[in-house]
């Protein structure tokens, strides 16, 4: 596991005692909550064949806003109780239709924050890649956009 993002290196933790010593959680830590946006994660890439190099072509803000699509589902059964699971996929939906799969509230979230995950790892994965440019920025400013328009046909209203 890498601690680059909190700005840490790898090489200056010797033993998971002094990682704990410094502040990090164990595994014991975790919430099953973040345990199963993990394995929803891993079982993205290990069943349904989402690995990096696939997640990569999405440059278009399309896993947000397949994961504003699932947590608008969550939103709108939640003002709706007494609906049933939407079978089409809103508007938004950046794929095919076979591949919207609603569960129910929990399972949406889930796979929503694992897809939120994946957005992230692309994002680092291209900012790695690239030099810091105004184009990239005004890029990265165009997809953010999208992505909050995206949620305001979702649920119906105006994103600040």
């Amino acid at each position: 596991m890498s601690y680059e993002a909190w700005g840490d290196n790898d090489d200056d933790y010797a033993s998971v005692s002094q990682l704990l010593e410094d502040g990090w959680r164990s595994g014991e830590d975790i919430s099953n909550a973040t345990n199963d946006v993990i394995n929803e994660r891993l079982r993205q890439q290990d069943s349904e064949g989402w690995t990096p190099e696939h997640d990569d072509q999405h440059t278009h803000g399309e896993m947000a806003a397949a994961a504003l699509c699932y947590i608008g589902e969550v939103c709108w059964r939640r003002n709706h109780p007494q609906a049933a699971l939407i079978s089409a996929p809103p508007a938004e939906w950046p794929w095919d239709a076979t591949w919207w799969k609603p569960k129910g509230d929990r399972a949406d979230l889930v796979r929503a924050a694992a897809l939120i995950i994946a957005e992230i790892e692309r994002l680092d994965r291209a900012e790695a890649e690239k030099p810091t440019s105004p184009a990239a920025t005004s890029h990265d400013h165009a997809v953010a956009t999208e992505a909050q328009e995206a949620f305001a046909a979702i649920m119906g209203g105006d994103v600040a």
